[in-house]
């Protein structure tokens, strides 16, 4: 929430996290996705701030009782803050994303946190095995 325009650099594709619980700054790069979004959020003249209420204007402090309000207005209680990060950290892992990378993203201090998000499956064993297999098959034909 007190991420700042000035945290934000298009031309590079990065984002600088200033304010993190283990209070080191962290880099992360934006995807398409982020840049389109954060290209649609409301600027205030005199106010450098990202996150703004849209009809005041004025700095988000606290997004909690719209975010309890979105998440029952659309059956989604169980959805908490931390879901969407969830959520992302155990995507980036199911798509082969190395662990190293992941926590240097996540910001954890300890691999060992990076590695609670780890969730088995069969179907995803199969594909990843598969993934590599073909990968094996093309380089062995060159």
């Amino acid at each position: 929430l007190r991420l700042t325009w000035d945290d934000i650099r298009l031309k590079d594709r990065r984002l600088t996290v200033h304010h993190t619980k283990p209070g080191k700054v962290r880099y992360l790069p934006l995807t398409n996705y982020a840049i389109e979004w954060l290209m649609r959020c409301p600027r205030a003249v005199n106010c450098n701030h990202v996150f703004l209420w849209p009809r005041t204007l004025k700095p988000v402090r606290d997004p909690r009782k719209p975010f309890l309000k979105a998440t029952a207005d659309l059956d989604m209680q169980w959805a908490g803050f931390h879901t969407f990060r969830h959520f992302r950290i155990t995507r980036w892992l199911q798509q082969g994303m190395d662990l190293r990378t992941v926590q240097g993203l996540a910001g954890h201090s300890s691999i060992v946190t990076t590695q609670r998000y780890l969730h088995y499956s069969d179907d995803h064993a199969m594909k990843m095995v598969q993934r590599i297999a073909e990968i094996d098959e093309q380089e062995l034909a060159v």
